[in-house]
């Protein structure tokens, strides 16, 4: 194990102990009586509690690799007014994307190769040749790659973090934006707004498979290409 890679390891439990900390903290404060539900039933009289623990949680997910985001973008939906929820989705995807890349700029190259052996899809976004910022950024995002996976695989790649927050978001906001919505009429699943939403999270899935496919059918008719004008050289 190289320097580097203790020094990540290090980074990775000091972050997940003061998450943790953090989150016990809020269980002791109630009584250990913390809910999801209690979650959902906060008066809009408590904004500002109700606030700061769905960003304790976006904290929580930054470090977590099963807890699935939507479920918190869609109770900011159910929470708080729309453009509220839309705000605290984009600050919470901001540290969603944050505390994974910098894990990810600690370990380094080594990391970064063995993620794409083992996600085969991080490999294949390297030949559309989309740069090393913003692009990439967007695309691995509006490509369904795991989040924390993509985010410590583009901190190792030494991606710059500017361009690659600014890309995570942009491709992360069709996702958080309908989740969003469909909290907000979860009351109603029949209503046109929570059917809207649940329809444009499909069709950004589907827009993107198909982007992504056309776009890596063309890297590999160049790549052919390129081989065949060597080979035609030789």
């Amino acid at each position: 194990m190289s320097i580097t890679e203790g020094k990540g390891k290090w980074l990775w439990c000091a972050a997940m102990l003061c998450v943790w900390a953090t989150v016990i903290g809020i269980f002791i404060r109630n009584h250990g009586n913390l809910t999801v539900q209690q979650l959902l039933d906060y008066s809009p009289e408590e904004p500002v509690k109700a606030v700061f623990v769905m960003l304790g949680l976006f904290c929580l997910k930054s470090l977590d690799f099963v807890m699935h985001s939507g479920v918190l973008y869609a109770a900011d939906g159910v929470m708080f007014p729309l453009p509220c929820a839309l705000l605290l989705n984009m600050i919470g995807a901001a540290i969603i994307c944050t505390a994974p890349y910098f894990v990810g700029r600690s370990l380094g190259t080594p990391v970064a190769r063995r993620l794409r052996e083992k996600y085969p899809k991080l490999a294949n976004i390297e030949k559309l040749r989309l740069g090393e910022g913003f692009l990439t950024a967007m695309f691995l995002r509006v490509a369904s790659t795991p989040l924390t996976v993509a985010s410590i695989y583009m901190g190792a790649t030494g991606m710059r973090f500017g361009p690659y927050l600014a890309g995570s978001l942009v491709g992360l906001i069709p996702v958080m934006a309908s989740y969003a919505v469909m909290g907000a009429a979860a009351d109603d699943p029949a209503s046109p707004k929570f059917i809207a939403g649940a329809g444009a999270i499909a069709v950004t899935t589907v827009v993107s498979i198909v982007i992504y496919a056309l776009l890596l059918r063309r890297a590999y008719a160049r790549q052919k290409a390129a081989e065949e004008g060597v080979s035609h050289v030789k």
